[in-house]
C-alpha cells in the first residue's frame, strides 16, 4: 500500500486531474470503475471520458510521500499546473485540496449519509450487486489471508475484546435480533453443502491438538459456574424447546444415524468416553440422583412404557439385547453382576417386593405366562434347558441345597397348599393327565432312571418309617391289612 499524488490526463487535450490518496493504486482503479460505470463524481472529468473515449486517458502516480505530507504536495502539484497551464487545464472541481482523513461528521451529515444508503440498500438490485462484488472481493485466498489478519490483531486486543463481546450481549438479549440470526443461521446451514463445508472446516480445525485443548478448556471454563450453566440450560431449552425444533434434530440424528460411517464414528465415540471408570462414577452418580427423584422416576417409566408398546421398538431392542448377551464374554459379565447385586439383602428384598407386586397384576401375570409358553414349546429351548438343568442338577452340592431349599418352603403351609391347589388345576384335565403319562412311560422307559426313582422311593419310605413310632406304624399295617381285606371281598362277590 503505496501513498502519494496521482494525475489523470487526457492525451489528445492535454488536461489532467490531480489527487492524492493513502493507497493510490486503489484509488487508481476506483476512479476507473466510477468512469466506466458513468458514477464518477466529477462530472467535467466524466464527460470527458464519454467524449475522448478510455483509451485518451492515462492514469500515473507522479509523487510517493508519507501521508500525513500528501495535502502539502497535492496543493504544490495543483498550484504549480496552475501556474504553467492555468486553471482551465484542470479537471479538479475546487482549487484547495483537501482530505476526508480524521474529518468528524455531524449528527445531520451522519443522518444525510444513513438515509441515503439505506434508500440505496432497500434496492433488491443494489443489494444483490453489492453482495456479489463483496463475495468476489473477500473469496480469494489473498483477501481471506488479510481479512484473517486484520481480525486476529483486532481480537489480540483485550479492550477490543471486551468491548466486542459487550456489543454483541447485548444484541443477543433482543428476542428479533436472537430469532432473526437463528434462521439466518439455520438457513444458511440447512444446506447438504454447507453442512459438508462446515463438518469438513470442523474436523481439519480439530486435528491440531493445540486447537482441541483450547476448545475444551474454553468450553469448561465457560460451562464452570452454575449461573453459566443454568444461562446455557435456558438457552438450549429456548432453542430446542419447540416440536419443530425437536422434530429437525430428530430427523437429522436418523439421517446421521443411517450412514454406516457416521454410526460406526459415533458408536466408538460414545463407548470411549463412557467406558473410563472417571465416566462411569460420574453417569452412576447421575443416574443415582436422577432415580432417587418420584417424579423423574415416574417420567421415565411412563416414556419406556410407551416406547415398549410399538412393536417395532420392542422388537429391535429384543434384537439388540440378545446380540448385547450373545457372546460367552458378556454372559460372564452379567452373571457377576447379578451374583454381586443380589448379594445385597437390601436389593434382594426390593426385587422380590417389585416382582411380588408385578405379579399381583393379572395382566402382567398372563403376559408372563403366554411368553414362557412360548418359550418352552421350542423344542431347541427346552433340549437346553433340559441340558441346562441336569448339568447344573450334577454339581457339587446343589442337590442337597435344592433339596433343603424345597423342604424349607414346603413346610409354610399357606406355599403348600397353594402348589397342591396349582398342581391339581394343571392335572384336573383329561388331556394334561395323558401328557403327564406319557412322560412317566417314557422315563419309566429308561433302566437307569427306573433304577434311580426306585432307590429314590425306598429311602423315602425308610426315612418316613424310621421317623414314624413303632405303634403308629402298626396301626398304619393293620389299616392297610382291612383295606386289602375288603377290596378282595368286593372282587369276590
Amino acid at each position: 500500500m503505496t501513498s502519494g499524488i496521482y494525475i489523470i490526463r487526457n492525451i489528445e487535450s492535454g488536461k489532467v486531474y490531480i489527487g492524492s490518496s493513502v493507497n493510490v493504486r486503489e484509488r487508481l482503479v476506483g476512479h476507473k470503475r466510477m468512469l466506466a460505470n458513468d458514477k464518477h463524481y466529477n462530472r467535467h472529468l466524466q464527460s470527458a471520458w464519454h467524449k475522448y473515449g478510455s483509451s485518451q486517458f492515462k492514469f500515473k502516480r507522479i509523487v510517493t510521500c508519507p501521508k500525513d505530507e500528501l495535502i502539502h504536495y497535492e496543493q504544490a502539484m495543483i498550484d504549480l499546473f496552475r501556474r504553467c497551464y492555468g486553471w482551465e487545464m484542470l479537471y479538479n472541481n475546487a482549487q484547495k485540496a483537501y482530505s476526508t482523513l480524521g474529518v468528524k461528521h455531524d449528527a445531520r451529515a451522519k443522518a444525510n449519509m444513513s438515509a441515503a444508503q439505506k434508500v440505496l440498500w432497500a434496492s433488491h438490485d443494489h443489494r444483490a450487486k453489492m453482495s456479489a462484488a463483496n463475495k468476489k472481493a473477500a473469496n480469494t485466498p489473498k483477501a481471506k489471508a488479510a481479512q484473517s489478519a486484520i481480525f486476529k490483531a483486532l481480537w489480540a486486543n483485550p479492550k477490543y475484546k471486551v468491548k466486542m463481546l459487550a456489543a454483541l450481549r447485548a444484541r443477543w438479549e433482543d428476542p428479533e435480533f436472537r430469532a432473526k440470526t437463528i434462521k439466518k443461521l439455520t438457513e444458511a446451514q440447512g444446506t447438504p453443502k454447507a453442512r459438508a463445508r462446515k463438518s469438513a472446516q470442523m474436523k481439519k480445525a480439530w486435528e491440531d491438538p493445540e486447537y482441541r485443548v483450547k476448545t475444551i478448556e474454553r468450553s469448561k471454563k465457560a460451562l464452570n459456574t452454575p449461573e453459566a450453566r443454568a444461562k446455557n440450560s435456558k438457552r438450549m431449552k429456548e432453542v430446542s424447546g419447540t416440536p419443530e425444533a425437536r422434530t429437525r434434530a430428530s430427523k437429522q440424528m436418523k439421517g446421521r444415524w443411517e450412514d454406516p460411517e457416521a454410526r460406526a464414528r459415533m458408536t466408538e465415540g460414545i463407548k470411549k468416553r463412557v467406558n473410563t471408570p472417571e465416566a462411569k462414577e460420574k453417569q452412576s452418580a447421575i443416574s443415582k440422583k436422577m432415580w432417587a427423584d418420584p417424579k423423574q422416576r415416574e417420567r421415565h417409566s411412563t416414556c419406556m412404557a410407551k416406547h415398549w408398546e410399538d412393536p417395532e421398538y420392542r422388537a429391535e431392542s429384543i434384537k439388540r439385547m440378545k446380540k448385547a448377551n450373545s457372546t460367552p464374554e458378556a454372559r460372564a459379565k452379567k452373571s457377576v453382576q447379578m451374583k454381586k447385586a443380589w448379594e445385597d439383602p437390601e436389593y434382594r428384598a426390593k426385587m422380590s417386593k417389585r416382582s411380588k407386586k408385578n405379579w399381583e397384576d393379572p395382566e402382567y401375570r398372563a403376559r408372563i405366562a403366554s411368553a414362557q409358553k412360548e418359550i418352552h414349546n421350542d423344542p431347541k429351548y427346552k433340549a437346553k434347558h433340559i441340558e441346562a438343568c441336569k448339568a447344573s442338577a450334577n454339581k457339587p452340592g446343589r442337590k442337597a441345597r435344592t433339596s433343603a431349599l424345597a423342604k424349607a418352603r414346603w413346610e409354610d403351609p399357606e406355599f403348600r397348599a397353594k402348589s397342591i391347589k396349582r398342581m391339581k388345576k394343571a392335572n384336573s384335565t383329561p388331556e394334561a393327565r395323558a401328557k403327564k403319562s406319557e412322560i412317566m412311560k417314557k422315563r419309566y422307559e429308561d433302566p437307569e432312571e427306573r433304577t434311580k426313582q426306585s432307590e429314590r422311593m425306598k429311602k423315602s419310605y425308610a426315612d418316613k418309617k424310621a421317623a414314624t413310632p413303632p405303634k403308629q406304624q402298626m396301626n398304619l399295617f393293620n389299616n392297610k391289612a382291612d383295606s386289602l381285606q375288603v377290596n378282595t371281598l368286593n372282587e369276590g362277590g
